[in-house]
């Protein structure tokens, strides 16, 4: 025997389920929208009316209330896990900036200057929490924000509702784009890279040639320095790089 909950729940309000599982799960993992520093009630409220904007437009891509209540959790689980592959991946695009501020402090020296970081409890690289928060600033000034609820909207076409989507696929996806996200930022950072491997080299040039000078207490101020300033330049850079990778790889990474 079999439990028919079909009466029990109308058409539209378990659609609405359905679109809020995909969007709400999504926002949670979304650079900005998502932040655990946004207090929780407003997450929900922007998840409540996104998913509300976005029902008009895709409710006839939604199925009906299936009569089985296994149906129904196997349904809402599988577009709350579409949603959680799609903040995922701008989740792992934002962490570029994260990487390329772990690699820059490294070569000049402030790598064990941590601060807290923007998307989690714990500590971080002070450039790097500087770089993320710029990032946010680059995301919301550029679009890049409605480029991701949009893409929340047209995900239905490449990833119907309900139905479960080719894991393998998703997987191989994400890979990929955890992938392109370290080579970019190992890009963004390559100028500290070669400034920091001539410096260290001119570092042992100098300690072979006087071995009673000491090289730490000589290096470090000049490898700061020199690092602040080169970083001084090449911030604007560093930040339209990541715009630019951001919206392409992310664009890359929706079917």
């Amino acid at each position: 025997m079999t439990l028919d909950l079909a009466p029990l729940f109308d058409s539209l309000t378990y659609q609405f389920l359905l679109v809020f599982a995909r969007i709400g799960s999504a926002i949670m993992l979304l650079p900005g929208i998502g932040d655990m520093r946004v207090p929780a009630h407003v997450r929900l409220l922007f998840g409540l009316a996104l998913s509300g904007l976005t029902f008009g437009a895709v409710a006839h891509a939604l199925p009906p209330t299936p009569p089985q209540f296994g149906q129904m959790a196997l349904q809402v689980i599988t577009e709350a896990g579409i949603g959680l592959f799609i903040g995922t991946a701008a989740a792992l695009l934002m962490s570029i900036l994260h990487m390329a501020g772990a690699v820059i402090a490294a070569q000049v020296g402030l790598g064990n200057a941590l601060t807290g970081e923007l998307f989690s409890t714990e500590s971080g690289a002070t450039i790097g929490a500087g770089l993320m928060a710029a990032g946010l600033v680059i995301i919301f000034t550029t679009g890049l924000d409605h480029l991701m609820l949009s893409a929340l909207a047209h995900s239905y076409d490449g990833l119907p509702a309900a139905q479960l989507p080719a894991l393998q696929d998703m997987a191989d996806t994400l890979t990929t784009t955890l992938s392109a996200a370290f080579s970019t930022a190992i890009q963004l950072s390559t100028p500290f890279l070669v400034l920091g491997l001539a410096f260290n080299v001119g570092l042992a040039l100098a300690n072979r040639a006087l071995p009673q000078l000491p090289v730490f207490f000589v290096g470090l101020p000049a490898s700061l320095a020199g690092g602040l300033i080169v970083l001084m330049i090449a911030i604007p850079a560093i930040l339209i790089g990541f715009s630019d990778a951001f919206e392409a790889l992310f664009t890359a990474a929706l079917p």
